[in-house]
């Protein structure tokens, strides 16, 4: 037999024949009123009816106030979120105008200005092998530069700098679609990494495979279709990927909190 309550939510629900089906999880009521082979729902906090009920259990308060509340919360819920995409949108699109000053300032930078291979006060070779492929024809001294202007750590500036000249004159469709919106940096950031060994005139072919999807897929999502795409285009990419990396083979120290290290291999 339907209790007093339930009576009252199957009023406010309209059922004809009177019959409902209450579920009870955590502290929410879960009403749903049968209408012939269909059936709608309303769920409603159980503390808000109670707390509306008399001692006898008849319902005293409004079903409707906490609905309309809920309702009002996700609204307001789903307008700020709408809001924070718009700001990851914007975020995206200064990322792409930001790798186009570093490209430009890269320009600015020419590796004709350093003291060349013989000359004193010149970058040792070992020095030179490490700088990025991308920063091959920029000045030594421009990511240290970067660092200064931008509170970044050398390595940070040089990663930022090397992955922005390579975006610019490398990537255009992936940085077309960063200065749109359509894709964040971090994703800009994959692609960049991704498509690095592979062959200069098949890089577009990938962009054009991976991008109109990538403004759907998370970061994770992308690469692994990247990384599918690039098997289908350039099958030798994988063994230069490979070959860079035993080149770059190497174990790092970096200082850590309380006392510890980080060794990376």
């Amino acid at each position: 037999m339907a209790t007093a309550v339930e009576t009252a939510l199957c009023d406010r629900l309209g059922s004809p024949d009177g019959r409902i089906e209450v579920r009870r999880p955590r502290g929410l009521w879960i009403v749903e009123a049968i209408h012939g082979q269909g059936g709608s729902g309303l769920l409603v906090d159980a503390r808000t009816v109670h707390a509306g009920a008399s001692d006898d259990g008849a319902p005293g308060g409004s079903i409707e106030a906490p609905v309309e509340a809920r309702a009002q919360l996700l609204d307001e819920g789903a307008r700020l979120l709408d809001a924070v995409a718009e700001f990851e949108r914007g975020l995206a699109q200064l990322a792409g105008a930001r790798a186009r000053a570093l490209a430009g300032f890269a320009r600015c930078r020419p590796a004709s200005w350093d003291r060349q291979p013989g000359e004193q006060g010149a970058a040792s070779a070992a020095s030179r092998a490490a700088r990025a492929a991308a920063l091959t024809a920029v000045s030594e001294w421009a990511a240290d530069e970067v660092a200064a202007r931008l509170r970044l750590s050398g390595s940070s500036a040089s990663g930022l700098l090397a992955e922005s000249v390579e975006l610019v004159e490398q990537l255009p469709g992936t940085l077309a679609a960063l200065e749109a919106g359509d894709i964040s940096w971090a994703q800009a950031r994959a692609l960049t990494e991704l498509l690095r060994p592979v062959a200069a005139d098949k890089k577009a072919a990938v962009e054009a495979r991976v991008l109109p999807r990538a403004g759907r897929q998370t970061v994770a999502q992308l690469r692994e279709c990247t990384r599918r795409a690039i098997a289908r285009i350039d099958a030798d990419a994988a063994l230069r990927r490979l070959e860079t990396a035993i080149r770059g083979r190497k174990v790092t120290r970096q200082a850590g909190e309380d006392g510890m290290a980080v060794l990376t291999a």
